[in-house]
């Protein structure tokens, strides 16, 4: 794999900088664990270093699934062909309604548990929200033209929400599900590319949108919860929802399992 040529310090930097790591190592069904090399996850990617961009390259990555909305991508576009990539697909789309940080410190009443509760909701939602992101996501690997990344703007909601249903397509147990989303703790969010604009807030609004940015398991408990609620059980989302087949499935295993 192309991974071989980047060292465990370098893949490091990586996911400490910009929140980007490999699904790779992951137990998932039958014993087996996802394949190293093949499918990886980040935050934001403008603004990459020389040093970063050569390391990226290295990893082999030829499509990029966009997750983030219009202006999001307008002000923080994604280097895809100077990461070495042949396909790069979004989805052309803002969301309706308000909904930014200097909305909600606008709300005079805001607390951190009100922060929260948002963030349960948008939990509830975001599977529901990004059907044709999630389904070009999956077709992608698939088809298995060289590794793929996909991302959003800190690599936690849109991106965690993904690499969870990939890996409940792989039957990897809830917990090792909930440990890649985890792992995003280590990442700082307040400090990525995306959120350069925090400089801005006062120390006493931060904390209040502080469960804005973090990586809750609860958070993740309420997507699935959701999910169940809607769709019947993850499984019926893949199938009914994501429109995904029997011999989709055993393609994704057999392109993701080790």
């Amino acid at each position: 794999m192309a991974q071989d040529q980047v060292t465990q310090d370098t893949l490091k930097q990586l996911a400490r900088s910009i929140n980007l790591r490999d699904l790779g190592g992951v137990p998932a069904h039958g014993g087996a664990e996802v394949k190293r090399g093949v499918v990886y996850r980040s935050a934001t990617l403008s603004g990459l270093s020389a040093e970063q961009l050569t390391a990226i390259r290295a990893l082999g990555i030829r499509s990029v699934i966009d997750f983030r909305y219009n202006r999001e991508r307008a002000v923080h576009p994604t280097p895809w062909q100077d990461m070495g990539c042949k396909h790069y697909w979004f989805r052309d789309y803002d969301p309706s309604g308000g909904g930014d940080l200097k909305s909600l410190l606008s709300d005079e009443t805001l607390t951190a548990e009100k922060s929260r509760t948002l963030m349960i909701r948008v939990y509830e939602e975001l599977p529901f929200g990004h059907i044709e992101a999630l389904r070009r996501l999956f077709q992608t690997v698939v088809a298995g033209e060289g590794a793929l990344l996909f991302h959003c703007t800190a690599g936690k909601d849109r991106t965690g929400m993904a690499a969870a249903l990939i890996l409940s397509a792989l039957d990897a147990p809830r917990e090792a599900i909930l440990a890649d989303y985890l792992a995003t703790v280590e990442f700082e969010i307040l400090a990525s590319p995306g959120f350069r604009r925090k400089q801005a807030f006062p120390p006493e609004h931060l904390e209040k949108i502080r469960p804005i940015f973090a990586a809750d398991g609860d958070y993740l408990d309420a997507m699935f919860s959701a999910i169940v609620k809607r769709a019947g059980s993850v499984r019926d989302f893949l199938y009914r929802t994501l429109e995904l087949t029997d011999a989709d499935l055993d393609a994704l295993r057999k392109r993701l399992l080790a």
